[in-house]
């Protein structure tokens, strides 16, 4: 996805969820003042982006770069078509390095690494923590390297397809409280060690912790909603203690359930326009 050996990150300005309705199909960004980087990690939905003279088809697991300008003849603007209910991840950020002059989509729908560091990165940003900017930026770095080692770490896809029954059966079971590795091993074949070697290396962490992270991810979902009590989502999403839920979820978001609500809440009431 990009050339250059080293990217230096100078700062990062903000990261966003945002939705894409088809009500709208046509969402044009003329970028007058387009002064940051972007990378857009698009979590679902089906678009066509039109940037200049190129058209790109991004569908999930697609990342796009846009690079910054203010000159509107040497950055056109973009233009979102919305084939179906889109859903991204955006990340601004400026940078002294030669990054390119175009927009470039590739797409990373097998390395769901790098989908759980842009939702790291996301709820990093929103709680605004002691320390969580630096959390932030080691985050987009790790995120940067996976970009990097993309070219080749998918190069034996043979591999990874050993251990696609164990990944496609943990995406749809992961809330569960009684799932078995030792019978994921012998979906696949092989041994938990190798089991594990794979998934570190394709997933970038254990079968257990990939579970464990994709549990906590759901559970962001819920709370945002927030229509059940700690106690029930913990249950739904695969924890039979609250209070170990509690203490796994403050270990990966920074803060404890409760506190991530208020922590959005308050977001929420930030971007709200003040009445003059």
């Amino acid at each position: 996805m990009f050339n250059c050996e080293k990217i230096s990150i100078k700062e990062i300005n903000y990261i966003f969820r945002k939705s894409d309705d088809p009500n709208t199909p046509h969402m044009k960004f003329p970028t007058a003042n387009f002064s940051n980087y972007e990378l857009i990690y698009k979590l679902s939905g089906d678009v066509l982006v039109h940037y200049g003279d190129k058209t790109q088809r991004e569908r999930a697991g697609d990342i796009r770069f846009i690079p910054p300008s203010t000159d509107k003849e040497e950055h056109p603007g973009y233009r979102v078509d919305i084939t179906e209910p889109a859903e991204g991840i955006i990340v601004g950020f400026t940078s002294d390095s030669q990054l390119p002059h175009e927009m470039i989509v590739k797409n990373f729908s097998k390395n769901s690494h790098i989908k759980n560091l842009f939702i790291q990165a996301e709820k990093l940003w929103i709680c605004k923590k002691g320390g969580c900017y630096y959390n932030v930026m080691s985050v987009l770095y790790e995120i940067l390297a996976e970009i990097f080692a993309d070219n080749y770490q998918y190069a034996d896809s043979s591999k990874f397809e050993i251990i696609k029954p164990a990944v496609d059966y943990l995406d749809e079971h992961f809330f569960e409280n009684d799932i078995n590795y030792k019978s994921l091993c012998e979906m696949c074949g092989i041994s938990y060690k190798y089991m594990s070697t794979l998934f570190k290396k394709f997933l970038g962490e254990s079968p257990n912790k990939y579970v464990i992270s994709k549990r906590i991810d759901f559970a962001c979902e819920l709370l945002v909603g927030r229509y059940d009590s700690i106690g029930e989502i913990a249950y739904k999403c695969g924890f039979c203690d609250e209070y170990y839920f509690s203490r796994v979820f403050k270990n990966h978001v920074g803060v404890s359930p409760s506190g991530y609500v208020k922590e959005i809440h308050l977001k929420v009431h930030e971007m709200k326009p003040s009445v003059s």
